[in-house]
């Protein structure tokens, strides 16, 4: 008779997908541009508070990561990219839809 006892489903990193996924991952849908334009509105209308930071909404929102992460990708092989006219991996190299969408409600939240 055998008394195995039923084992817990381990979550490891890897099982464990992100709030907000890159790109690489999945194709990026209208949905997500307008969730993102959304947290740009966020981020912008807590920029005109004082003492409220948009960098504080980015990490409320669940942005924070992927934000950061895509302005430090604007770098030598960005500019390589940009330069030998490669802009298809120059934007997915830097994230460009997401800080481009999120660009545009942080102007219209900011407005």
């Amino acid at each position: 008779m055998s008394t195995e006892q039923p084992t817990e489903k381990n979550s490891s990193s890897a099982e464990i997908a992100s709030a907000d996924p890159s790109p690489e991952g999945r194709q990026m849908t209208l949905r997500d541009d307008l969730k993102h334009c959304g947290c740009g509105f966020l981020m912008g209308a807590t920029d005109v508070v004082p003492g409220i930071s948009g960098g504080t909404m980015a990490l409320i929102v669940g942005i924070y990561e992927r934000l950061v992460s895509a302005i430090s990708h604007i770098d030598r092989t960005f500019l390589q990219h940009v330069l030998a006219r490669r802009f298809r991996r120059a934007a997915q190299h830097a994230d460009l839809r997401f800080l481009v969408v999120l660009g545009c409600g942080i102007l219209l939240g900011a407005g």
